[in-house]
């Protein structure tokens, strides 16, 4: 059935969802600007653990940064790791909890992206450790 078309049993008309789709960069024009608007609206309206979140995760990122750059800080660097990685996991299960009331397939999308973003975060630290590594 084409775009457009009757369904006979209802009497309505069946929109082919795949002609709703648009090309790439539609798409990423489109949620960059939803992601945007969203952002912006719902970025008022946080619970107090979301501050306290929010303020832990550069805080922990900035120690571990000026502990690294220190010869005199590596003693405790791997403390500041598992600060770290404590604070990532905290702020992570803080919003976990927004896959409850999506479907199977939201689901899995959020899940293969958040996937994705993770292995872009692990490319990413091995080009900075490599261009430093040559520097």
């Amino acid at each position: 059935m084409s775009s457009g078309e009757t369904n006979p049993d209802s009497g309505q008309d069946v929109v082919d969802p795949k002609s709703l789709r648009g090309g790439y960069w539609e798409n990423l024009s489109a949620s960059v600007s939803h992601i945007r608007e969203s952002v912006s609206i719902e970025g008022r309206r946080l619970r107090g653990s979301d501050y306290l979140s929010i303020a832990l995760l550069p805080l922990a990122a900035i120690s571990l940064a000026v502990c690294s750059s220190n010869p005199a800080g590596l003693s405790v660097r791997p403390y500041l790791v598992a600060f770290f990685v404590v604070v990532l996991l905290y702020f992570i299960g803080g919003r976990v909890g927004i896959v409850r009331p999506l479907t199977t397939r939201q689901t899995h999308l959020f899940f293969t992206i958040s996937f994705a973003a993770f292995l872009l975060g692990c490319v990413f630290s091995l080009l900075v450790l490599e261009l430093c590594r040559i520097f």
